[in-house]
């Protein structure tokens, strides 16, 4: 196996190389969650917000890794004639800023990262946004599909 290969492991309980261990001198040398908390975002950088010069109505907000992907879907539905504003939410709780990109939208797609769509249940329990605003991301090809220009 190659030494910089990627594995899967447990969330404690392992070594610096991901193998399992009971050894708490192995155990103290990975980096804990209150040790990375000072890399997390300033409240003041919480959400990206991406929205374009002119408002849209429709709204994607999403987390972590899957920017990329929503970024490159977002070019795709602009070169097919589909506005979307996009927000990046960076941290929990959520700053004002979530609040007013959902005011500003009719409709905001939210891009789980899991099947339990944790984040949708985040932000109606923490945000004041109305639940019938935020939709799951299937549900974006059926505005691509009602638009003109788009295939």
């Amino acid at each position: 196996m190659h030494p910089k290969a990627s594995y899967f492991t447990r969330g404690s309980g392992h070594t610096q190389y991901g193998g399992y261990t009971e050894d708490s001198t192995e155990y103290q040398m990975v980096l804990r969650p209150a040790e990375s908390a000072s890399s997390a975002p300033r409240a003041d950088d919480a959400a990206r917000d991406h929205r374009a010069a002119w408002p849209f109505e429709v709204g994607v907000v999403a987390i972590g890794s899957s920017d990329g992907a929503v970024r490159e879907a977002l070019d795709i539905l602009k070169a097919r004639g589909v506005g979307v504003n996009y927000m990046r939410i960076r941290a929990f709780p959520f700053g004002r800023e979530v609040s007013d990109f959902f005011d500003k939208h009719e409709i905001v797609f939210v891009v789980e990262q899991n099947r339990d769509a944790q984040l949708r249940s985040l932000l109606t329990l923490e945000t004041p946004v109305e639940k019938t605003k935020l939709r799951s991301i299937p549900a974006l090809q059926r505005v691509c599909r009602s638009r003109p220009n788009a295939s």
